[in-house]
């Protein structure tokens, strides 16, 4: 598609709100740019756009302005429906995600990545493995690096890294490889995309605060397959009954992955090796004592990460080589203090009961469990039920915690707290050695935060802070 001339808007102006109207005005569009934070708050971003000839709305989203647009880029975190949008859509606008306007462009390959949790860990480590095998591979899309933003620069321009890694890609070849973290949101807003790999992980309840129903969120992550063809590869996860009961409607070639005995193409977790099994013959990656990640859900995003990149390429040494140099990403049941005998684990990715289950399942210690945020509509009387066995006390905080504590105190011990801060010192002060602290919050963060990852640096402080106090002299 040529964009010279044409007018397209943007509505929001976070990473990739900004990626997309740079890359819409370096093709030369006409682009109307929007976001509801006012000028201040969005510091030297508008001048900066208006410097290269976009028009910037600040302050809130016009009714009208996006009616002669042609195209208009919607960020994840905006609603499909507001107005603004309609509008647009009855003026003969095409409302699309970043994910599918970089699509258009993009002559590298793309492997996208969706399910409720792991996806940020298995993109991550996916593109390490087809790095170590000798493929040039980037780690993208909700992981941070808006996949728009690897467009078009000649070799050696791109200087974004890697989560995890210090290798730099280049430019936008054909021989490139994008493995794209993808949300619910951003698939809601694609037309055309395909990626030539597309892994739905998991599924179980989330941002209950968009969707009336699971089903709804659930037919969101679905659409990753949409466009793929039988020359397409989709993986799933045979052990989640939710997702694999998608197998019998894609129509890309299927491939899985299991710790169970499930057959067919894909990585298989058997008597504590990872086994890739291809066209009927088996190969043998690694032992899953090797494995850094915690627990069953660690075995299961390695599993699953090898199936993505073993369809684009990977060598079994290269799953091997990366899986043993990972250790983890930052906040993703991250081990960040060890005080008196106790363990403490930063987990403030984990922003749904779904993903705090997976974390607390992690542990066979018994667990100091720290809940609370700004709730999505997650089932904390479920989250009760199926880990009461596991927790030892249970601490709430922020916004929703007065309500999770009454809806969890009757399953096992609470105490309520109010800041991020006394719920840390709480929880240190009522765990005994051989215990573990896990902030695993299965709520949002932006009652006190500007994301999870802001929240989990706090916590670390927190902690560390703590364990200097009570040091001996």
């Amino acid at each position: 598609m040529d964009l010279a001339g044409r007018k397209a808007g943007v509505m929001g102006l976070g990473l990739s709100g900004e990626a997309s109207a740079r890359f819409l005005l370096r093709a030369g569009a006409r682009v109307a740019a929007s976001d509801i934070r006012s000028e201040a708050e969005l510091g030297a971003l508008p001048e900066s756009l208006r410097d290269l000839g976009a028009e910037v709305e600040t302050g809130g989203h016009g009714i009208t302005f996006f009616e002669d647009c042609e195209i208009v880029v919607l960020s994840p975190g905006i609603r499909p429906d507001m107005e603004p949008l309609e509008r647009a859509r009855r003026a003969g606008a095409r409302v699309i995600s970043e994910v599918e306007l970089a699509s258009w462009f993009l002559r590298g390959r793309i492997a996208g990545v969706t399910g409720s949790n792991g996806k940020s860990t298995v993109t991550a480590l996916a593109a390490s493995m087809l790095r170590a095998s000798g493929i040039r591979a980037r780690a993208c899309g909700n992981i941070g690096l808006p996949l728009i933003a690897l467009h078009g620069p000649p070799a050696g321009e791109i200087h974004v890294k890697d989560l995890g890694s210090d290798e730099c890609l280049g430019g936008d070849e054909k021989d490139a490889v994008y493995v794209a973290e993808l949300s619910s949101f951003q698939l809601e807003a694609i037309d055309s995309f395909r990626p030539v790999v597309a892994a739905l992980l998991n599924l179980s309840p989330d941002h209950q605060d968009r969707y009336a129903r699971p089903e709804d969120y659930y037919e969101a992550k679905a659409r990753i397959f949409m466009n793929q063809s039988e020359q397409d590869v989709a993986v799933l996860n045979a052990d989640d009954p939710a997702t694999w009961a998608l197998a019998k409607s894609v129509r890309a070639r299927l491939h899985s992955f299991t710790q169970g005995r499930g057959g067919g193409e894909g990585v298989r977790v058997r008597d504590g090796v990872l086994v890739h099994v291809s066209a009927g013959r088996e190969t043998t990656l690694m032992e899953a004592a090797e494995i850094h990640l915690p627990g069953r859900h660690g075995r299961e995003n390695v599993a699953a990460a090898a199936t993505v990149a073993m369809s684009m390429g990977a060598t079994a040494e290269g799953i091997r080589s990366a899986t043993a140099g990972f250790e983890g990403l930052p906040h993703r049941l991250q081990l960040v203090a060890k005080h008196r005998g106790v363990l403490v684990y930063d987990d403030s990715k984990a922003t749904n009961v779904g993903s705090t289950l997976r974390a607390v399942e992690a542990f066979d210690a018994p667990i100091i469990l720290m809940l609370g945020g700004r709730d999505k509509g997650g089932d904390f009387e479920e989250l009760a039920a199926r880990v009461a066995g596991r927790i030892k006390t249970a601490v709430t905080f922020g916004e929703a915690g007065a309500a999770i504590a009454e809806r969890v105190a009757e399953t096992m011990p609470v105490i309520r707290s109010g800041s991020l801060e006394e719920a840390a010192r709480a929880a240190l002060g009522s765990a005994d050695p051989g215990d573990v602290v896990l902030l695993s919050p299965a709520c949002a963060s932006f009652d006190a935060f500007t994301g999870y990852a802001a929240r989990g640096e706090a916590f670390t402080r927190i902690v560390q802070g703590i364990s200097s106090e009570t040091e001996p002299r």
